[in-house]
């Protein structure tokens, strides 16, 4: 069905650009025509999955829609993936291929999605399964873990993020796309694009760094799909506001929790621009709900809420305070012998998903994560709730807490990162919290930094921050 709806609009539309990236781009035409014609060599190559080391090209995009034609499953790893964390992938994915422009060494075959008219392996035989994609999230074991998406799932997930409102009345519009292909927020933007008919394109450059890409790409997208962290770095920049950017309408927020100061100054830099903030996890083909965030919703909940129950994937229930899964979106467990959250209700897949969470007047409010509460002093503390309150400080812009540890692994202290304009001191910031937060929540220290360092898939990157 998600292959098929790639083909329809190669047949309506074969001259409009389906992606595009640095310069290069590939029509919904050419995409259909190389995709099938790759789809028969991948299916005379090899009958298991299929690794894609995800670049942001129009040969990246072109192998993901031929592993969909041929029925194969893809995994796509990041560009900058470890040989170990390569070995770890291939074992547990089974994977007999990857495609990459550069040859890595290992037990499988290697090439670039161009050789595979060369390759000679002959496939044992047909795969079977239902899997669409396989991505690979990090593991509490220090090893990743393997979350396959089927093509069930998949296919839900393009039939309900095709039907929110703004974007099921957009037609041809040019997306840009944030996330790295490995990590699994591409999903919104690549299968809503390639689905709908629109045209994705991708920035060279990366953020905090080379603002000037990033920013000359989005100033042709018409909606964008990203994280917070990137919201947040963009606002940064002070002619990052509606007068250089008129196209763009429409901001697709998942990953990680926006707060109302993000949204807010969003809305004032761009009066009258539609703000949808989604969750969902990996589990659950990236997103499972999602609310439209304006300035009524602002200023009635401090915590802004990321759903509205009625209108989601699958069904959404609240146990002991856990956000849990259960119905079409989510996967069938993970690979290997990892658990996790996943299990089976008379037959049907449901996942605990970790997050902490409650409803109200309809809609899901996603508090905080069970593994990222801090407990100091006997007091359990949600790290997001003080950096809210420290960006409601004037002249606080960005900022992230963690805990400091001892020995034995338990918070001895906390530590705020701040990014702020240049007369804001830790004094300064810590008066303000006073008037916000009770004393045990007040970070013991706070450290100014030019920028928060950020993952690959751009979200804040405490563990970097934890060991400075």
């Amino acid at each position: 069905m998600t292959a098929e709806k790639i083909r329809q609009n190669a047949l309506r539309y074969p001259e409009r650009t389906a992606y595009s990236c640095g310069g290069r781009s590939i029509t919904y035409g050419r995409l259909w025509e190389e995709a099938c014609k790759y789809a028969e060599h991948l299916k005379r190559i090899t009958s298991s999955s299929v690794i894609i080391i995800a670049s942001k090209s129009p040969e990246t995009v072109t192998a993901i829609a031929a592993c969909l034609i041929s029925g194969l499953p893809y995994v796509p790893l990041d560009p900058a993936v470890t040989p170990a964390r390569l070995e770890d992938t291939i074992k547990l994915s089974g994977a007999e291929l990857i495609i990459s422009d550069e040859k890595l060494p290992g037990p499988v075959t290697c090439c670039s999605l161009g050789e595979l008219t060369g390759c000679r392996k002959t496939a044992k035989s047909e795969y079977t399964g239902d899997t669409a994609y396989i991505i690979f999230t990090s593991g509490s074991t220090g090893k990743p873990k393997g979350v396959p998406v089927s093509r069930a799932n998949l296919e839900n997930f393009v039939s309900w993020i095709s039907s929110l409102e703004p974007l099921c009345g957009y037609e041809g519009i040019t997306v840009m796309n944030q996330a790295s292909f490995a990590f699994d927020l591409s999903v919104a933007d690549l299968y809503y694009s390639l689905c709908g008919g629109h045209t994705l394109i991708s920035p060279e450059g990366t953020l905090p760094g080379d603002y000037e890409n990033v920013l000359g790409t989005l100033a042709k997208a018409d909606a964008a799909v990203m994280t917070p962290t990137f919201m947040k770095m963009l606002l940064l920049e002070k002619d990052f506001r509606c007068e250089y950017f008129p196209l763009l309408g429409c901001v697709f927020f998942c990953g990680e929790r926006l707060d109302a100061v993000t949204a807010k100054k969003l809305l004032e830099r761009f009066p009258g621009i539609h703000i949808i903030n989604a969750y969902g996890p990996t589990e659950a083909a990236c997103a499972v709900c999602s609310v439209e965030i304006t300035d009524e919703i602002i200023s009635k909940y401090p915590l802004l809420p990321v759903g509205e129950i009625s209108s989601a994937a699958t069904e959404i229930r609240i146990e002991n305070g856990e956000i849990v899964l259960r119905g079409k979106s989510v996967f069938s467990g993970y690979l290997g012998e990892e658990t996790g959250g996943y299990f089976s209700e008379n037959g049907v897949n449901c996942f605990r998903t970790g997050d902490l969470g409650y409803t109200e007047n309809g809609l899901l409010f996603c508090s905080g994560r069970r593994d990222n509460q801090i407990k100091l002093n006997g007091f359990r503390i949600e790290a997001g709730d003080i950096e809210n309150n420290i960006c409601k400080i004037p002249g606080a812009l960005q900022c992230c807490v963690v805990p400091v540890c001892g020995k034995g692994g338990e918070a001895k202290s906390l530590t705020a990162y701040v990014v702020a304009e240049k007369d804001v001191t830790a004094e300064y910031i810590k008066a303000g919290l006073e008037k916000l937060l009770p004393g045990y929540m007040i970070p013991k220290k706070i450290v100014f930094l030019n920028s928060l360092p950020v993952t690959r898939n751009g979200k804040t990157d405490r563990k970097k921050l934890m060991k400075l």
